[in-house]
């Protein structure tokens, strides 16, 4: 049966009744209001008296002002009393706007792949995407024809062709006839026997383009869940936590299902009561994910790291004495029971000592693997700033969370290749285990740009023999990028070589164009 469902719209369109604003007629009404109101306030003996020094002119706008409010507030009551005459003396909000569809969970998608919006969409019989029913042009199908057909997304179209075709070519080579896939979207399919037949003549024509990628989901109907730990001296104000949780929330409408958490636990550690003070805050920050099922959850921490030995602060004056101790104390092992139950990424939003530093990097590796969760990720920078990584961490949500997309290279070099600020920034760290975390495969990302950083190294700003600001040069030649100032009597030249076993990662395709327009 080809489905549908009802989902709300986060588009800014529309259509509404025109009129206007600010007309005379509209202004004439509220000044004859105010009159009214600033007569009756001239004739009460009890009015108040004018501050002294007040203006004729002020007094006049601080009046006008007053009975503007007056007359909300009476517009106000009205609606009020209305309300409660409606509801046999109940009183009950008055509703702006139509009320949301009610909350559901069936294991779909809510918003449609291609546009990432909602309203009335079509449910693929194959697999949780959902398709907004305008994108797909096609001839009537009566009500009682459309329940008894199956649905199949562009997706799982571009899937099935390109794997029959793959199947082609196998039995070509072997000399096999192979049937012919029918490259064709119809969209809208019915049983016919044991075979399965397109209902419609013609082919369905899509009138939507992509807006993300062509195999992407609006992924919601798994819990998330987004905790900052934050050392108490150090900044919330717009933190990366935070404005990655109100970037995701349009997606997460319904409010009463509760699958998009925000938690905060802020910790300033002196003594063994502050710890276990921490302890309990801990574990009611996390006691709703442990109601969760298989949730995924972004764990972020945001301290500073000692810049000689890469430990991490406790308070805001002692740091841990090891990396052990510090993990021990801020993320016990009752908390590491809920977090293991999940899909949990940690990201140690703290300066470059920790992966610097030999035997701090050691520990990190170490107590990575203890952790037992899905990957870990940190910053190369000395003084890591986490503003340059705010729009790393927006696509890194959008990709890996609500697109659903699997962590590998070639998304993450998607994710990167959008990232300009960190890439100039920091390098990115990325422990996983692709062995049940048995053992840890550690990989680090580095930005390459032949006018900045030539293989992943640092161009001067000055030059290192005329000191110069600005004036190298920068020519590949076999592989190899050669950087010559071009101030006259300077013969500085530098080479950066390609180092043995770097992988280069393709980012997004496409450039921006610049159009004038009429």
């Amino acid at each position: 049966m080809a489905r549908t469902k009802q989902s709300a719209k986060r588009s800014t369109g529309g259509t509404a009744p025109k009129g206007e604003l600010g007309t005379s007629t509209a202004s004439t009404t509220v000044q004859k209001a105010a009159d009214v109101i600033m007569r009756e306030q001239d004739a009460s003996p009890q009015a108040p008296s004018q501050p002294v020094g007040t203006t004729p002119a002020r007094r006049a706008r601080s009046s006008t002002g007053a009975a503007l409010d007056q007359v909300k507030d009476a517009g106000q009551a009205t609606r009020k009393k209305r309300a409660v005459a409606a509801k046999g003396g109940v009183k009950q909000r008055v509703p702006s706007s139509p009320p949301p569809p009610p909350p559901f969970n069936d294991g779909r998608d809510k918003f449609c792949y291609l546009c990432h919006n909602g309203g009335r969409c079509l449910v693929c019989s194959n697999c949780p995407r959902v398709v907004c029913s305008p994108h797909l042009a096609h001839e009537p199908i009566p009500a009682h024809e459309m329940s008894k057909l199956t649905f199949v997304c562009l997706s799982c179209h571009i899937r099935y062709v390109r794997g029959h075709r793959k199947e082609e070519k196998v039995e070509d080579r072997r000399g096999q006839q192979a049937k012919k896939a029918d490259s064709k979207y119809m969209a809208f399919y019915r049983q016919d026997g044991a075979d399965r037949v397109a209902h419609l003549p013609r082919a369905v024509q899509v009138t939507a383009p992509y807006h993300v990628g062509h195999h992407a989901r609006v992924y919601t109907s798994s819990p998330v869940g987004i905790i900052l730990f934050r050392l108490r001296t150090l900044p919330g104000e717009g933190s990366v936590p935070r404005v990655v949780y109100e970037a995701m929330k349009p997606y997460f409408v319904d409010e009463e299902v509760g699958n998009l958490v925000y938690r905060e636990v802020v910790f300033d550690l002196n003594n063994d009561e502050d710890v276990a003070k921490h302890h309990t805050a801990i574990m009611e920050a996390l006691a709703v994910f442990s109601s969760f099922e298989g949730g995924r959850i972004l764990l972020f921490v945001y301290t500073h790291a000692d810049e000689e030995t890469g430990t991490l602060f406790f308070g805001a004056n002692l740091a841990a004495q090891t990396l052990r101790n510090w993990f021990d104390v801020l993320i016990p092992e009752e908390a590491r029971t809920i977090l293991r139950a999940h899909s949990t990424t940690l990201f140690m939003l703290c300066c470059g000592a920790l992966v610097a530093a030999d035997a701090a990097y050691e520990e990190l590796k170490a107590h990575c693997l203890s952790l037992r969760i899905t990957r870990l990720l940190a910053f190369e920078a000395g003084a890591f700033q986490a503003a340059f990584a705010t729009p790393f961490f927006l696509i890194y949500a959008y990709k890996f969370i609500i697109e659903n997309a699997n962590f590998d290279d070639h998304q993450l070099a998607n994710v990167l290749s959008q990232s300009l600020y960190l890439g100039r920034h920091s390098k990115v760290i990325v422990m996983s285990s692709p062995d049940s975390w048995e053992t840890l495969t550690v990989a680090e990302y580095i930005w390459s740009s032949r006018g900045s950083r030539p293989w992943g190294e640092v161009l001067p700003i000055q030059c290192v023999g005329c000191s110069a600001l600005r004036t190298y040069d920068v020519v590949e030649k076999k592989g190899n990028y050669i950087a010559t100032c071009t101030e006259d009597g300077c013969s500085s030249v530098l080479e950066f070589k390609k180092r043995e076993g770097d992988v280069v990662l393709k980012g997004v395709e496409g450039n921006w164009l610049k159009r004038k327009r009429e």
